[in-house]
C-alpha cells in the first residue's frame, strides 16, 4: 500500500466522464496518511533494533566464553618447557612434593579415582615415613566354616614428631588410629564395620568429603589460574538478571512476541551452559601459572618413566628405598603395576625384604580397599574410584 503522487496540469473536461473513487480522498487526508506511514515505518526500525538486541543478548554467553577460553583457557608456552629432559627419574628433582599433591599437579584435577590412589599413596608414604609399620595379620573372611586368611594391616608408631607431616597425611593418620582394631588397621576390617554401622559409614563419608576438600585445596592461584571460570561464573549473575529485564521491557515488540517461546528456551539452554563451563567444567576455561606448568610436565615425564621402567635395562635400580619410594608414587598415579612388573624383572629379590614386599601388594590392594570403603559410605553403585595400578591380583601374595 504505498502511496503515489502526480503533479500535472491538464483539461478538466479529459476527467469528466470519470466516476469518483470508491475511496476518495482529499488532499489533506492524504497528507495525513503519508506522515502515518512515515510514523509507522520509523516503529518499525525500533522493532528491528530491539529484535536484534534481543538476539545479541541471548546469544551474548558464547561470545563471552570463546573469549575466555581464548583469553584464559589455552595454555601458554615457558621457554624452560624446552629443556625439560625426556625422563625424570626420582621425585627429588622435581621438589618436595607429597604424594597426594603430585597426583592432583599431574592429574589437574581431584576425581573420586585420583583420592582413592592418594588415600593408597598417603599410607604407604607413612609407612615409608616411619609413622606406621606394616604387620601381617590373621582375620577370619568366611565366618561359618571358619576360614581365615593373612592381610597386611598398619600399626601406628608412637612418638613420632606430626608437624613434620602434611595436613591430608595428619588427616589420614588420625582416621588410622581412631579405627584400630587390637592395635592395627585394615580396610579389610573395616570394611566389615561399614556394612554393619551406619555410623560408621557416615564417618568414613565424613572423612572422605573432608580430604577430597583438603586435596581439592592443593590446586590454588599458586598452580592454577582459574580467572577465565570465575568471570563465567560473574557473567552468569550478570546474564541472568539481563535476561529478566529483557523480557520485562522487550517482550511486547512485535517482532520479539512473535519468537518470545524461542527466546525462552535458549534463555535457559544458555543459562545451563554458562552453569556447565563456570561450576562443572571450569578446566576448560583455566589454565595452569609458569609454576603449575612446569611442575605438571615434569610429572608427566616422571610417570613416563615409571611406565617405562621395563625397558630401561642399561641401569638396573636395586636401591630398596627407592623403589619403595617409585611404588608411593606409582600408586597415586595409577601406574602400581608397571613398577611392581619392572622391579620383578630388574630386582627379582624384592619378595626377601618384607616392607618392599608389602609394598607391592598393597599398591594393588589398598586403592580397591578405599574405593570400596567410599562406594559403601557414600551410598555409590560401584566403586568410586578404581584401582590403583591396573589389576587387583597382586593382593593375593600375603594370603
Amino acid at each position: 500500500n504505498q502511496y503515489l503522487e502526480i503533479n500535472a496540469v491538464m483539461p478538466l473536461d479529459w476527467f469528466s466522464n470519470l466516476r469518483q473513487a470508491d475511496n476518495y480522498m482529499t488532499a489533506a487526508e492524504i497528507i495525513k496518511g503519508e506522515q502515518e506511514y512515515i510514523a509507522s515505518g520509523g516503529n518499525s526500525l525500533v522493532d528491528l533494533f530491539i529484535y536484534y538486541l534481543v538476539w545479541f543478548v541471548m546469544l551474548s554467553p558464547i561470545f563471552v566464553i570463546i573469549f575466555l577460553y581464548v583469553k584464559y583457557g589455552r595454555e601458554q608456552d615457558f621457554p624452560e618447557l624446552n629443556t625439560l629432559p625426556p625422563y625424570i627419574r626420582d621425585i627429588s628433582e622435581i621438589g618436595d612434593l607429597s604424594p597426594s599433591k603430585a597426583a592432583i599437579l599431574l592429574e589437574s584435577g581431584a576425581d573420586d579415582k585420583i583420592l582413592g590412589r592418594v588415600i593408597a599413596a598417603e599410607i604407604m608414604e607413612l609407612v615409608r615415613l616411619g609413622y606406621l609399620e606394616t604387620v601381617e595379620k590373621e582375620i577370619i573372611t568366611v565366618p561359618v566354616v571358619n576360614i581365615k586368611s593373612k592381610i597386611i594391616a598398619f600399626k601406628p608408631v608412637e612418638g613420632k614428631d606430626l608437624n613434620k607431616l602434611t595436613h591430608i597425611q595428619r588427616k589420614i593418620l588420625e582416621f588410622i588410629k581412631n579405627n584400630l582394631v587390637d592395635g592395627t588397621f585394615s580396610f579389610e576390617e573395616y570394611e566389615k564395620a561399614l556394612t554393619q554401622a551406619y555410623k560408621r559409614r557416615l564417618q568414613f563419608k565424613n572423612f572422605y568429603l573432608g580430604l577430597k576438600s583438603s586435596v581439592d585445596s592443593i590446586l590454588d592461584k599458586t598452580y592454577m589460574d582459574r580467572r577465565g571460570a570465575d568471570l563465567a561464573g560473574k557473567f552468569f549473575v550478570v546474564y541472568l538478571i539481563l535476561g529478566f529485564f529483557v523480557f520485562l521491557f522487550f517482550s511486547k515488540a512485535k517482532l520479539v512476541y512473535d519468537m518470545i517461546l524461542i527466546f525462552y528456551i535458549l534463555y535457559f539452554v544458555m543459562l545451563f551452559v554458562l552453569s556447565y563451563f563456570s561450576q562443572y567444567k571450569r578446566d576448560i576455561l583455566s589454565r595452569w601459572t609458569r609454576e603449575g606448568r612446569i611442575l605438571h610436565e615434569k610429572l608427566i615425564r616422571y610417570k613416563k618413566f615409571m611406565e617405562e621402567l621395563t625397558l630401561m635395562k642399561e641401569k638396573r635400580v636395586t636401591d630398596v628405598i627407592l623403589w619403595e619410594k617409585l611404588l608411593v608414587y606409582a600408586t597415586a598415579f595409577g601406574v602400581a603395576d608397571k613398577v611392581v612388573n619392572a622391579m620383578k624383572i630388574q630386582y627379582p629379590d624384592y619378595q626377601a625384604n618384607r616392607s618392599l614386599a608389602h609394598f607391592a601388594i598393597v599398591s594393588y590392594s589398598l586403592p580397591q580397599h578405599a574405593a570400596y570403603a567410599a562406594s559403601a559410605s557414600t551410598g555409590r553403585s560401584r566403586g568410586g574410584f578404581g584401582g590403583g595400578g591396573g589389576g587387583g591380583g597382586g593382593g593375593g601374595g600375603a594370603r
